[in-house]
């Protein structure tokens, strides 16, 4: 809608914290007549290998005229659609859309088209106490990628690591990986790996403490340290209460010689 104030940033370390790359320029745009908006980043971002890129049109007396919150609601209520997320302010709940595209500053892509997110069906047990959470784990040289589903409350947060092994005492992605579930109960976690070893795994974790986007409706179902929480994937937490825990062990790449060494090696026999 014209006169809608967007708010655009861009975050370092897209798949583990995500640090605003700069702190003091400005970042907000504003959508003209003809529902388009323009925005160049101030900066040369050419050091960072991912940039994270969000854009987003908060609610809530942040900026938005009184004609345009008149539309969309105070709290964002009346906002439909597969940007549209929950997110709190003071303990209140509010909606808001986001949408976020991962760049490479030194690859060739040029253009980042925004595709709208396919939502799956919202579980029957959603929010449930008794929590579940199913997992299909893939690979390339550099990463692992984790798809996730449960009936886990929107804006849940998950960090993720990937130990060499049991013994280590630091996992190989120093910083951890994290995600907050979407309104379907789905997530997706990116991780970062230098080798994957025989005894090595992946785990997932979330805690009462986290930075739950919901805090106070997490509360609520949960409990303060989620002792309403039970299932195959809730643990004892070492704090108090209880966690979320969910293991997974990549299985390292197999390697097989060349067919012709293989005969060589036949013939030395």
């Amino acid at each position: 809608m014209k006169g809608t104030y967007v708010e655009i940033d861009w975050l370092d370390r897209p798949f583990s914290i995500r640090n605003p790359i700069c702190l003091l320029c400005e970042k907000g745009t504003v959508v003209d007549k003809n529902g388009n908006f323009t925005f160049e980043i101030p900066q040369d971002l050419q050091d960072h290998e991912y940039v994270l890129v969000t854009i987003e049109v908060v609610l809530g007396g942040l900026g938005q005229p009184e004609e345009i919150e008149a539309v969309y609601g105070e709290h964002g209520e009346n906002l439909k659609g597969p940007f549209v997320y929950k997110h709190e302010i003071l303990e209140d709940e509010y909606q808001k859309i986001f949408a976020s595209v991962l760049v490479s500053p030194n690859g060739k892509q040029t253009v980042y088209p925004i595709k709208s997110p396919k939502r799956e069906k919202v579980p029957d047990d959603y929010v449930s106490t008794k929590v579940w959470i199913d997992t299909k784990l893939t690979n390339d040289h550099h990463y692992f990628y984790v798809k996730g589903k449960s009936n886990l409350l929107e804006g849940t947060r998950l960090n993720a690591f990937y130990y060499s092994s049991k013994d280590a005492t630091l996992s190989q992605n120093w910083i951890g990986s994290s995600a907050e579930v979407v309104s379907d109960g789905t997530f997706f976690l990116q991780i970062p790996y230098d080798t994957i070893t025989e005894s090595g795994f992946i785990v997932i974790t979330s805690k009462p403490n986290d930075s739950h986007v919901l805090e106070t409706r997490m509360k609520e179902i949960y409990g303060e340290q989620f002792e309403k929480m039970s299932g195959d994937q809730v643990k004892p937490n070492e704090e108090g209460g209880n966690m979320i825990e969910v293991l997974l062990y990549p299985k390292p790449p197999i390697v097989k010689a060349p067919e012709k060494l293989c005969s060589l090696q036949m013939m030395k026999k």
